[in-house]
């Protein structure tokens, strides 16, 4: 019995050290796991806080950069484009890169304004305009601004053509025909690309066509109540190499047009006018560069209202055909999208 009881007892210990290890190691794992879901949970916390708080970082990182460029120009209307951009959505990188055009084209206006010793010789009123379709050879007309001017940058010219009504408010059918001159061995000189748009809802009954001469265009206009030409269709077009200035482009086209009123109408006529522009010009000088993305700019910012005088056009056709020469997507609006459109001309 003592043996047994020994036995017993000493089984009976056995167990209970048995017992206290396995509670023990079990105390010692739980204490474990409780460290380690802690240390988890804090991770978890961590994370979190810092998933919520790099991101906000950044964005205060960036607006206190986004500050500090614009705070880099010296004028209040540089300024404002600055923020503008950068407003907007506008990368940095691209934000800088439109910045660079837009001081250029601005010193090239200055500098258009002002006499040799930077003090204006004319009022803006006194001023002499100037044509409307530059005659100027375009290389050398390029060369003399590279001169005054050599940081300016230039695009690509792509020519475009419009069809305006100068009297908005006429109800007539019209078709037009511009077709293209032939140089000495029967070559085009003009050849259309195809592409066209309308402008003004002028799209009623409307047909465009493209021939190897030229291109048609016919529509019914309805009442618009504008005080201004309004364009009614553009159209993309090819001149070729042996026409070196703007006005020599525009007068590689014939124009022909036939209008008739319409029986259920005001019974208004109108006269229309054909133009061409470059994609991207602004001031019609035939080049597309840096002074042209000053005046888009601030047309869009609304710090100039778009006027730029000719001797030879009217003000209001002026501003129909140059505000519609910047507008890059052809939607009928001057924004951000055209600004950030200019500066990926080729």
């Amino acid at each position: 019995m003592h043996l047994k009881r020994c036995t017993l007892f000493s089984y009976g210990s056995c167990c209970n050290k048995i017992q206290l290890t396995e509670n023990k190691e079990e105390f010692i794992m739980k204490k474990s796991a409780i460290k380690m879901i802690a240390g988890v949970s804090a991770l978890a916390i961590f994370s979190s806080i810092s998933a919520t708080a790099i991101p906000a970082f950044a964005e205060e990182y960036d607006a206190i950069q986004e500050q500090d460029y614009v705070a880099t120009f010296a004028d209040e209307q540089t300024q404002n484009v600055a923020s503008y951009l950068l407003e907007n959505g506008v990368s940095m990188e691209e934000a800088q890169e439109m910045m660079e055009h837009y001081v250029n084209g601005r010193a090239m206006i200055e500098q258009r304004e002002n006499a040799e010793n930077g003090i204006s010789l004319l009022s803006d009123d006194e001023e002499e305009p100037k044509v409307f379709y530059n005659g100027e050879n375009f290389t050398s007309y390029k060369n003399s601004i590279k001169s005054s001017k050599p940081s300016t940058t230039f695009k690509k010219e792509q020519h475009y053509g419009a069809f305006i009504i100068n009297d908005p408010i006429a109800n007539v059918r019209v078709r037009f025909n511009a077709i293209s001159n032939e140089d000495a061995n029967g070559n085009y000189l003009i050849t259309g690309t195809g592409d066209y748009y309308i402008f003004n809802n002028y799209n009623n009954f409307t047909s465009f066509g493209l021939d190897s001469d030229g291109v048609s265009f016919k529509t019914e206009t309805k009442t618009n109540s504008a005080g201004r030409p309004l364009i009614m269709c553009t159209f993309s077009f090819d001149a070729s190499d042996s026409l070196k200035s703007e006005a020599a482009v525009k007068n590689a086209i014939q124009v022909q047009k036939t209008a008739s009123l319409l029986k259920n109408g005001n019974q208004i006529n109108s006269d229309f006018t054909f133009h061409t522009f470059v994609l991207g010009d602004f001031d019609h000088d035939g080049v597309v560069c840096d002074d042209d993305y000053a005046y888009l700019m601030d047309f869009v910012m609304n710090s100039f209202d778009g006027y730029i005088s000719y001797k030879d056009v009217s003000d209001k056709m002026a501003f129909e055909v140059n505000t519609t020469a910047v507008d890059l997507n052809m939607d009928g609006v001057l924004d951000i999208r055209d600004a950030i459109a200019w500066n990926k001309l080729s």
